[in-house]
């Protein structure tokens, strides 16, 4: 009965290995392989044997597998190794259903391989000979050494099986490692096993013997055949579930013991469910990647050392054979047949080997990449900087993806020491979706206590200049250290306006309801001409919607409605809000109020009964225009009183932040309650003025004298002041009596009236009055004026309504009465005062230099401190060579003449670099000019330079231009500056410099002393500008060169190529030990920093920051995550790490078991990187290109619903393609199931969908009227006659051969010269762009160690004249030392000499 079951049972196991065999032939995911296992083991289940037949079971069991296996699969699922008669029956029980599911290579090797694998495991446990139960399970042997590590038999066969009968096939064995740490360790293995794969204990764990088939691994140069032994976990049976595993798991590895885990490091493999890669070989291609061999050069490396080591060993065969002498084993005639028998070839199935394929290499490499990404985040996140650079590269990213491009560029944030901080890869050029990834950089500042960044340079100044101050603020230190500069008296106070309740903020849609509601009520009570309320609205720049809505009543409440959190996910706008809005009774005042109707309209909302704040203002003389800025008309109503966030506040940057993210800044909230407040304050004061042209007209008979009046320029273009009717001058003018003091229009020319009655004939204006004013004289005088411009005043018009103000300390710039020579100098923080007259002790100790700058001018550069996004000056020059012809005469002149005036050269490091010109190296100043015009850039590294004040710059800057745009090239007949182009370019660079784009920040250094060169000048590293950012990315160019590379790929190599890029900064620049150069592996690092300090006194590596030790700021690198609302959705990233295409279709479990959500069920469907895509994004459809009816008829209707010149557009675009690719991203969202054809778009997608789109329509419109005529030259071209008549002249073709050079074709092939290595120069601005070339051996002297040859030492080192040039012996063989006629001083000896100590060697003798 029990033999029947048994049969019954094997019969099963069978069918089991044959499906998955056929499983692994056709590729099929090994999910589905788990499932079908898993289903056998629950319904065909067998009854356990009785204890007593498992002798007999396990006979009929290997009885069966000999039968039913294939031929190449003998040795079946058994124990393999044989009992040996030891206690281990209880213990290693046969295998049940799945048992063989080891992913093992069965039928792949030769027969000689299987009948030698099972000798060298019988051999083994006779060697090792394990006995015991349990705990007690203990080897009574020792593990023999002959197969310990890594084995190659095939490398000496005559050495490792000798004393055997060596055949042919020992030549083909592959190589071999066992792993049995129970029988190699056994001090590292207490309990004689394991720990459990899942419980991580030993008690559960029962081992079943060897691996029925050793897996398969590569490794350079040969394939190699791992052994190790299979063990099964008790508790996971019981329960039904996978219970089987191996020892060569990496699970089981990692939690074996250390010395166990770091030998598996050293020798091991990478298995997957295929094959296995050596760990050496493997970490060796990861170094070989980041140092810019590509993956497939890498495999191409592997296959040469393969081949090359079967040359070898066939040429060993043949010599083997060779020496064979006939025995009692071998006659004469097999000797004689093996010499005629050449050794396997390469592809023969009995050498057995295969390399890993390309993409094979490749999915196990970005999975060991991938497993430090948390340590390399940490590591990323410990990066400071003061002075920030930013920059797109477009070219990487050309690499990414054959198919669809999902991003546009990478983006690297380098500090000033060419560290990156952070970087990214986008789906478009704009800024808007690195907000919230710079928000958490700007946390890192906060949560580690670095100082907050002084600087941003980048090639985009003025686009991004609001985006990066709302991020970092003013990136300014505190107030302190800001104003440490500045000397009391510096600072002025001025009113700011402060409203008198705060903002109420509605988020909800109910809230906004109550809101709604308070409204209401209070224009209920109030009369019908004060039923109005200033409406005024924020959103981000580019934005096609508004984000926040502001209403503010006339009594000073401002109400907030953050329209983009209210409706959020496309809910429908508050009908409270839009019934208000829309109501005709209810006025809405606002200024360019036609801005805030546009948004509007597009949430639906048609505003009615609005009023233009601008025209009031207009129609009541207030403002010369119809369009007047806030802050122009509340300095015209209220003298003196500014607008924080429009004028001079420090939160200037609040009015281009982002307004769409929810809950606002205090910063916003504040900004916007004056906002409200201020437009309704301003429509309360225009409404008590009158409108001129329509009311208080006075006719002549209406004047009395004393008659209060508005006096108006003609045509009532403006106010002039207010006044008293003194009389009539005649029958058109009027005498009136005004106050020069309280005038509002300083310009107005009027004429005085004496006291006679006489009017003055020549007019002078208000401003010149004014100023002629004496000391104590009345600004009181009386003037003559048209009647036709004199208007009644209006009741309470000289009452103006209060506002509510507070008083702030702020520095403003005044340049009146400034000394034109005080202002002309230049400033330099690191440095001391020009002229150092006037100097203080400072509470530091070190010299005070502010004195030395005038009040003035000190105001000035505190001024221009509040400007820290630079434009990088290099781009500058780049753009001049790009639209000035170098062939021009004045090109070269202009260039070096432009470098001068935009850099001030330090005078102390000039003269210094001048001074060892002249005395070290001998130079004459005809030299050192020379040396300036063609050897700049020795200087560059020697000598500090400063970007002047944007006042000095634009004059220094236009002298230059003055001199060089009109001069005439002699070969063209063409001025400089002749083109369109170059006229452009010039007023955008002038552009820059007024805007103070140029410039350096005041009082901030741009350099770091590195070390001093052999003359002892300091060498600096400069921070100015994105120098470094180019030659980064030029770097990842070089290290990315293929051009259908899978995102992840891209990210894991970069991730990796950065990590070492600012340690080996670390280490050369900011201090770090030089035994960290270069270092790879930081998480073993850290792994034995945290070890070792168990044991240890002092922590080890005491210079080494573990990432451990500091808070992680949650920030995030590559590709940025989108959150999405996705219910329940945990994707296994097991499911989409496989890139190539060998493992392209493995799926998680839950996806092969259905068990997710239905809608990810097309995600199988997509490529894996695709897949990886979408995952990462949270979406559950994949992000495509545009195609298909529907798709082109969305894009055609809404794209231009995103055209804007705003700072939100993307580069050489006006239509903000990141805001398009959001919304279109969220209407997919809402379509559910519906539209499958529907996918995502990234800003990429969309503006190549532009590109095509255009290019079409210009297509289209270019052959409209040619459309016939190109019709029938293509008939005329390609029918079946012209094809005929063409068919003769074909040649017929010719197979190809292999080249073959002719016999006596001899050539002399010279030795190629070795190209030397790239070196670093240790100043990071001068990156090598090729080899340097050998260099000259320089003879020096014993003595004093200088180059005796050299014009500058050669007098003191001067021969007898017997002696030749360059000989040591003279005519009469005597020996000339150079040393001993050497008249160098000993204080200008070199560093280690003389080495005259000890025997001298001799000079050679020559032949």
């Amino acid at each position: 009965m029990a033999g029947s079951a048994a049969m019954v049972r094997n019969y099963k196991q069978h069918i089991a290995r044959k499906a998955r065999r056929e499983a692994r032939a056709y590729s099929q995911p090994i999910d589905s392989m788990f499932a079908r296992q898993q289903q056998q083991q629950q319904q065909q289940q067998p009854p356990p044997a009785a204890a007593a037949e498992e002798n007999e079971v396990e006979e009929e069991e290997e009885f069966m597998d000999a039968i039913n296996d294939d031929a190449n699969a003998a040795g079946g699922d058994g124990d393999g190794g044989g009992n040996n008669g030891n206690n281990e029956v209880g213990e290693e029980e046969e295998e049940e259903d799945g048992g063989g599911d080891d992913g093992d290579d069965e039928g792949t090797w030769p027969p000689f391989v299987r009948e030698w694998e099972s000798k060298v495991k019988d051999e083994i446990d006779r060697s090792v000979n394990m006995t015991g139960r349990g705990n007690q399970r203990r080897p009574m042997g020792t593990f023999p050494d002959k197969y310990k590590g890594h084995v190659s038999p095939s490398n000496d066969p005559y050495s490792f099986f000798y004393g055997e009968n060596i055949t042919k096939e020992h030549f083909a064995l592959p190589d071999l490692l066992v792993w049995f740490p129970e029988g190699q360790y056994p001090d590292f293995c207490p309990h004689g096993r394991p720990p459990c794969k899942w419980h991580n204990e030993y008690e559960c764990c029962v081992s079943k013997g060897w691996m029925p088939v050793g897996r398969r691994a590569y490794a350079m140069g040969r394939v190699i055949l791992v052994l190790g032994r299979k063990y099964e976990c008790n508790l996971r049976k019981d329960e039904g579930k996978e219970c089987r595993f191996r020892n060569i798991d990496i699970e089981v590895i990692n939690k074996s013991h250390d010395y166990i885990r770091l030998q598996w490091m050293k020798i091991g493999f990478d298995f997957s469910h295929r094959a296995g890669i050596s760990n050496r070989d493997l970490q060796l291609s990861r170094r070989c990647l980041v140092q810019g061999l590509s993956v497939s050069g890498f495999k191409h490396v592997m296959e040469q050392a393969a081949k090359q080591r079967h040359l070898i060993i066939s040429g060993q065969y043949r010599a083997w054979t060779e020496t064979l002498n006939p025995n009692l084993a071998r006659s004469p005639e097999e000797v004689r047949q093996m010499r005629r028998q050449p050794f396997y070839e390469f592809e023969s199935a009995e050498y057995n080997q295969t390399d890993a394929s390309t993409s094979y290499l490749l999915s196990r490499l970005v999975l060991l990449m991938e497993s430090s990404n948390e340590y390399k985040e940490r590591r990323m996140q410990m990066m400071d900087g003061v002075h920030l650079s930013g920059d797109h590269s477009f070219k990487i990213v050309r690499v990414c993806v054959s198919r669809d491009k999902p991003f546009t560029a990478a983006y690297c944030l380098l500090n000033e020491f060419s560290q990156v901080v952070a970087w990214w890869l986008t789906t478009g050029t704009g800024m808007d979706e690195l907000e919230e990834p710079l928000q958490k950089l700007s946390e890192r500042y906060n949560i580690h206590g670095f100082d907050r960044p002084r600087s941003f340079t980048t090639d985009r100044c003025c686009q991004e200049r609001g985006f990066w101050n709302g991020v970092f603020g003013s990136m300014n230190d505190d107030a302190a250290a800001e104003n440490a500069h500045l000397l009391p008296g510096d600072t002025d106070e001025i009113e700011v306006v402060q409203p008198p309740h705060s903002a109420r903020c509605a988020y909800k849609e109910d809230v906004a309801g109550v809101l709604v509601g308070e409204i209401a009520s209070y224009l209920a009570n109030e009369p019908s001409e004060r039923q109005v309320i200033a409406v005024d609205g924020e959103w981000r720049i580019g934005s096609s919607k508004m984000d926040l809505l502001i209403i503010g009543l006339l009594s000073g409440q401002v109400y907030l409605f953050h329209l983009a959190e209210i409706c959020r996910n496309g809910a429908q706008f508050p009908l409270a809000l839009k019934s208000l809005l829309e109501d005709p009774n209810v006025g809405k005042v606002g200024n360019r109020i036609h801005h805030d109707v546009s948004k509007l309209k597009s949430w639906g909302v048609k505003l009615a009964s609005d009023i233009e704040l601008g025209h009031v203002a207009f129609d009541r003389c207030v403002s010369p225009t119809r369009a007047p800025s806030v802050p122009f008309l509340v300095d015209r109503l209220y003298p003196g009183v500014t607008v924080e966030g429009k004028d001079v506040s420090a939160g200037a940057s609040v009015r281009t932040s982002n307004w769409h993210k929810a809950p606002l800044t205090p910063e916003q909230l504040h900004y916007a309650n004056c906002d409200g407040y201020v437009h309704a304050l301003l429509y309360l004061r225009l409404m008590q003025f009158m409108n001129p042209r329509v009311e208080g007209k006075i006719n002549r008979c209406d004047v009395v004298d004393g008659m209060k009046v508005v006096l108006y320029l003609p045509g009532f273009k403006n106010r002039v002041a207010m006044g008293v009717i003194r009389g009539m001058q005649n029958n058109k003018k009027v005498a009136v009596e005004i106050d020069l003091a309280q005038a509002e229009c300083k310009s107005a020319i009027v004429h005085t009236v004496n006291d006679d009655g006489s009017t003055e004939e020549e007019g002078k204006s208000i401003h010149s009055l004014c100023s002629n004013l004496g000391e104590g004289e009345s600004s009181i005088i009386k003037i003559c004026w048209e009647l036709l411009y004199c208007r009644r005043s209006r009741v309470g018009e000289d009452a103006p309504i209060e506002i509510n103000t507070r008083t702030k300390q702020v520095v403003i710039d005044d340049n009146d009465g400034e000394d034109e020579e005080v202002r002309a100098q230049n400033y330099d923080g690191d440095d001391e005062a020009n002229n150092g007259s006037v100097s203080s002790s400072s509470s530091d100790g070190e010299n005070d230099n502010r004195t030395s700058l005038s009040r003035n001018l000190r105001r000035r550069l505190h001024q221009l401190r509040k400007e820290r996004v630079k434009n990088d000056i290099e781009h500058i020059f780049l753009r001049f060579q790009r639209v000035l012809s170098k062939e021009h005469g004045a090109y070269y002149s202009f260039i070096t003449s432009l470098r001068d005036a935009m850099f001030v050269l330090n005078d102390d490091d000039l003269e210094e670099c001048l001074e060892v010109l002249r005395e070290k190296r001998g130079k004459s100043d005809e030299e050192i000019a020379k040396m300036m015009a063609h050897d700049f850039g020795w200087f560059l590294r020697r000598v500090r330079r400063l970007v002047p004040s944007p006042r000095d710059l634009e004059k220094r800057y236009m002298e230059v231009y003055d001199a060089h745009k009109d001069i005439i090239c002699q070969k063209s007949g063409k001025k400089l500056f002749g083109t369109k182009e170059a006229i452009a370019q010039h007023r955008s660079t002038l552009k820059h410099i007024r805007r103070n784009c140029i410039s350096d920040i005041p009082f901030v250094t741009y350099y770091t002393p590195l070390k001093r060169d052999k003359d002892g000048l300091m060498r600096w590293r400069c921070h100015r500008g994105t120098s470094q950012n180019e030659g980064l990315h030029q770097k990842l160019r070089q290290l990315i060169r293929g051009f259908s590379n899978s995102p992840r790929f891209l990210c894991a190599v970069i991730a990796e190529y950065l990590l070492q890029w600012n340690q080996d900064i670390d280490v050369r620049v900011r201090g770090l030990p030089s035994k960290y150069y270069g270092l790879y592996d930081g998480v073993l690092l850290e792994d034995e920093i945290e070890k070792l300090a168990k044991n240890l006194d002092e922590p080890p590596h005491p210079e080494w920051i573990p990432t451990s030790s500091v808070q992680s700021t949650g920030e995030t690198f590559g590709i940025i995550h989108t959150q999405t609302d996705i219910a329940d959705y945990e994707s296994d990233d097991a499911a989409l790490i496989m890139l190539a295409e060998e493992a392209a279709g493995e799926l998680s479990d839950d996806e092969a078991d259905g068990g997710i959500d239905h809608h990810v069920a097309q995600m199988p469907k997509m490529p894996a990187s695709s897949q990886w895509l979408a995952t990462l994004n949270g979406r559950l459809r994949p992000f495509e290109r545009v195609r298909g009816h529907d798709e082109w008829a969305y894009f055609e209707e809404h794209f231009l619903d995103y055209h804007g010149n705003g700072g939100g557009a993307d580069n050489h675009s006006s239509i903000n393609w990141s805001a398009f690719a959001n919304d279109w991203n969220q209407m997919v969202d809402g379509l559910g199931q519906t539209k499958p054809s529907m996918t995502y778009k990234s800003a990429s997608h969309l503006q190549q969908a532009y590109k095509s789109m255009v290019k079409r329509r210009r297509q289209q419109a270019t052959l409209r009227s040619h459309n016939e005529t190109l019709r029938e030259l293509n008939e005329q071209h390609t029918n079946a006659a012209t094809r005929a008549q063409f068919l003769p002249q074909f040649a017929p073709p010719v197979q190809a051969t292999t080249a073959q050079p002719f016999v006596d074709a001899v050539m002399n092939i010279e030795e190629a010269p070795v190209e030397q290595p790239l070196t670093y120069d240790d100043d990071m601005e001068d990156v090598p762009t090729a080899s340097k070339p050998k260099k000259k051996r320089v003879h020096r002297c014993r003595k004093c160690g200088r180059p005796y040859a050299d014009k500058a030492w050669k007098h003191l080192h001067v021969l007898p004249a017997a002696a030749g040039a360059g000989n040591l012996r003279n005519q009469n063989g005597v020996v000339t030392k150079v040393w001993e006629y050497c008249r160098v001083p000993p204080e200008q000896y070199d560093t280690g000499f003389p080495c005259l100590e000890g025997r001298m060697p001799q000079p050679k003798k020559r032949r």
